[in-house]
């Protein structure tokens, strides 16, 4: 019995060290003008310190034919199509249409763990969603 608790421990630890070393992307396709595009990137620092891996690919598809032929062919591969900015496609995992700072982060955990940092406790959450801030 200890044999096999010890080797499940072991299966946990590494595994758990594995998600933690794992290449995070997040690919966003967004729009030069959009408001809400502009939200979302200006809290990916707070996310990229919370996800030390997180390597963030930015397409501006407005004013970019081809990364807009990108966004068409990434949703395509999802089984969707473009319809807002800002699209979110996860890890290859999971497509968030919208600036759902909170879906963003859920996804995150769900496929990469628990994040490094959480900066703001969650009962401060409502007080910084009313200011501006996202979690």
């Amino acid at each position: 019995m200890k044999k096999i608790s010890l080797t499940l421990a072991t299966i946990l630890v590494f595994n758990n060290l594995a998600m933690a070393q794992q290449a995070v992307v997040l690919e966003l396709f967004h729009g030069k003008e959009c408001p809400h595009c502009q939200k979302e990137i200006s809290c990916l620092p707070e996310l990229k310190a919370m996800y030390p891996a997180l390597e963030v690919k930015s397409f501006e598809v407005w004013h970019n034919d081809e990364n807009r032929q990108l966004w068409g062919q990434r949703l395509k591969d999802f089984g969707q199509v473009p319809e807002a900015v800002p699209t979110n496609i996860i890890g290859n995992k999971k497509v968030i249409v919208g600036a759902d700072m909170q879906g963003i982060l859920q996804a995150m955990k769900e496929f990469y763990g628990e994040p490094k940092t959480i900066r703001i406790e969650e009962e401060n959450q409502k007080e910084q969603e009313e200011q501006g801030k996202w979690w």
